[in-house]
């Protein structure tokens, strides 16, 4: 017998059991507190297993000795995340090197002082395991968290707020200009812009810690406080938010002069009343849409079209995508106002009765399919799957004209 033929059904089952002992595998959560310590990206990989770190246990065991046992304060008093013996490392082996005579260092003076000690060996701290799933939730500022800021700063804005000025290099105040952290900072430093990670824990938690030791109203110096969905939910709410001014229009027009859709009337203090916060729609900054986004999509709006801002049904901070949300809600039986369940309601009736009554139409002319495209491919869909295909045929030939084009433009066809 074919010594092939014998390989191939072992060679299946192995790969089988393989793939049933990776589906097998259950979920393992980390809590909010875990951080999982990884290399920067330009060291490399790392040649063991990433530590995950405890800091609620660390924060817990350490509360005598406060932040500054792993931690440096500079004199204006703000807290630098960073370990202090990596600050002024820029290479993968000294910081190897900082991390074992900090940590090991810690643990060993601990133990040798009979106190509760971490691991002293390398296998004790990396570990091999499943991938971890992380707790941790993502920092959220609502209406209500920026009102009580703004009462405990009695509204200065200035004590959070900043512009970067090139001229004198430096950061000042502007009043109106007050953005969102994330307009600024993003996932990673760049020079001397912090990533948005690294910003707020030294302006946050840096503010928290002074008021704390002030023994004045702080806001949470622990990570499960900002990064714990039930500890964070528990935070009180003030029962009337004031409204957050930043010079926006109670009602405006979205519209645009090359569209050929008709303008828009857009209620902004409606809307406000059933948002959580400004990022809900203005993800990156507070201007306005058209800042961004264009008809025909632009580097500065990451290639997003203004349809796709406004219209694109898989997008949170899209208003179709936002609407599917709050319908779903409204659906499922959770709260939601008596206006919003009727408006919506009305709406998809319209939207549907105009999609069946005005679709080969509409499909035409968005697409840019022929007519007799379209109604070929009508046609064709009721013939194989019925009643639907009505639908289904244009779309299939729709997708199949769009994957030409681009398979036409990649190869100069």
């Amino acid at each position: 017998m074919n010594r092939n033929a014998l390989l191939l059904p072992f060679l299946l089952t192995v790969i089988t059991f393989g793939l049933a002992s990776a589906a097998e595998q259950p979920v393992r959560h980390v809590a909010p507190a875990t951080v999982v310590m990884q290399f920067p990206p330009a060291f490399g990989d790392m040649q063991r297993p990433a530590v995950e770190f405890d800091h609620r246990a660390h924060t817990q065991a350490l509360e005598a000795e406060g932040c500054e046992a792993c931690h440096r304060i500079d004199g204006d008093g703000v807290l630098i995340p960073k370990l202090a013996s990596e600050l002024e490392i820029d290479n993968r082996d000294d910081l190897i090197d900082a991390y074992h005579e900090s940590c090991m260092g810690c643990h060993r003076e601990r133990s040798d002082e009979e106190l509760a000690a971490g691991p002293l060996t390398c296998g004790e701290c990396h570990v091999k395991q499943n991938p971890p799933t992380p707790m941790r939730a993502a920092m959220a500022f609502d209406y209500s968290l920026h009102a009580r800021h703004a009462q405990a700063f009695e509204d200065k804005c200035e004590n959070c707020h900043h512009v970067y000025d090139e001229a004198a290099q430096r950061l000042k105040y502007e009043k109106g200009q007050e953005e969102a952290c994330r307009s600024c900072h993003d996932e990673v430093d760049e020079g001397r812009n912090f990533s948005l990670a690294n910003a707020s824990h030294r302006a946050c938690v840096s503010c928290h810690l002074r008021r704390f030791r002030l023994e004045l109203d702080s806001g949470p110096i622990v990570c499960a406080g900002c990064h714990d969905s039930a500890e964070r939910d528990a935070v009180d709410r003030l029962e009337e938010v004031p409204r957050l001014v930043r010079g926006q229009p109670d009602t405006t027009w979205i519209q645009n002069e090359d569209a050929k859709s008709a303008t828009v009337a857009f209620d902004h203090l409606g809307h406000e009343s059933v948002t959580g916060s400004c990022s809900a729609c203005h993800h990156q900054t507070v201007k306005p849409c058209d800042e961004c986004h264009s008809l025909q999509g632009s580097p500065k709006g990451a290639g997003v079209t203004m349809a796709q801002a406004f219209h694109l049904s898989t997008s949170e901070h899209s208003c179709v995508g936002c609407h599917g949300d709050a319908a779903l809600h409204i659906e499922e039986g959770g709260g939601a106002s008596h206006d919003l369940s009727i408006s919506y309601r009305a709406h998809r009736a319209l939207v549907q009765g105009a999609n069946d009554l005005l679709r080969p139409i509409l499909v035409g002319r968005d697409t840019r399919m022929p007519d007799y495209l379209v109604l070929l491919s009508t046609l064709g869909g009721l013939t194989v799957f019925g009643a639907s295909g009505f639908v289904i045929g244009p779309i299939i030939a729709s997708l199949f004209l769009a994957v030409w084009v681009m398979f036409a433009k990649q190869h100069n066809v």
